[in-house]
């Protein structure tokens, strides 16, 4: 995988791509926040000069107005032809399908069978909610994000402004969206700029505590973890992929 997406003419984009998995959850999108809707997140890839760099959405509804398959389909769907409404409703409708729910520490989870994880995947998921660690501060709950966001001292000057280029606040300078560890183990390159390849560079970042930026997360305070620790950590992290989402539906 890429760091950055290619747009129209093979431009790459400023920021890794996030998943699109279990979004009808989520109350705000991009990395920094800047946008509350996915019928608002839909519109920004239409006309972005990177991206796939229309001049206006009426360009987008005019080509399809001219396949008589999407016309059908949308006035079924709407009881009318495409426009710049139901063109959004019906790209954020799709993106609220991609569900996932299915992967085994969700059925260890909903079971409490102990033999669906071996003895390294159980203790990785100790120490993955461990006070030591402390990963599920910020990953928790059924969606693995606090859905906040935060600075992890990836650098100590960032070239990206992060949430402030939202709110103009120096206290949100560098801070991110925590992402979502489902399926971590198949989203590689990692972070906001794609910066990291494997989850194991991951670890040994938040083990020397960042990089100590101003805005850095108190939760992010370095700890000690041996060999045999970090394995039985990828051990459990793997255990949050759901394969069922990898399988095609046609």
């Amino acid at each position: 995988s890429k760091a950055f997406s290619l747009g129209i003419k093979n431009q790459k984009r400023k920021r890794n791509s996030p998943t699109l998995v279990n979004l009808a959850y989520v109350d705000f999108f991009f990395a920094d926040g800047g946008v509350e809707t996915l019928e608002s997140q839909a519109l920004a890839p239409i006309t972005d000069g990177l991206e796939m760099g229309l001049p206006d959405i009426e360009i987008a509804i005019s080509r399809l107005n001219q396949n008589l398959d999407y016309i059908k389909l949308f006035q079924d769907a709407y009881q009318s032809k495409p426009n710049s409404d139901n063109l959004t409703k019906a790209l954020a409708c799709f993106e609220r399908t991609i569900f996932s729910g299915n992967s085994r520490f969700d059925q260890f989870l909903n079971t409490m069978d102990k033999s669906l994880f071996s003895q390294a995947e159980i203790e990785g998921k100790a120490l993955f909610y461990s006070d030591s660690l402390a990963c599920g501060s910020c990953h928790s709950g059924f969606l693995f994000t606090n859905l906040y966001f935060e600075n992890n001292g990836l650098y100590k000057k960032y070239e990206d402004m992060g949430r402030k280029r939202v709110t103009l606040r120096m206290q949100d300078e560098a801070k991110f969206k925590v992402p979502t560890l489902r399926n971590v183990a198949l989203t590689a390159p990692y972070m906001h700029d794609g910066s990291m390849q494997t989850l194991d560079e991951i670890i040994n970042h938040y083990a020397k505590g960042g990089n100590k930026h101003p805005n850095q997360s108190p939760q992010i305070k370095g700890f000690k973890i041996s060999e045999t620790q970090k394995r039985n950590l990828l051990a459990f992290l793997n255990t949050l992929t759901d394969y069922s989402i990898t399988k095609s539906n046609n």
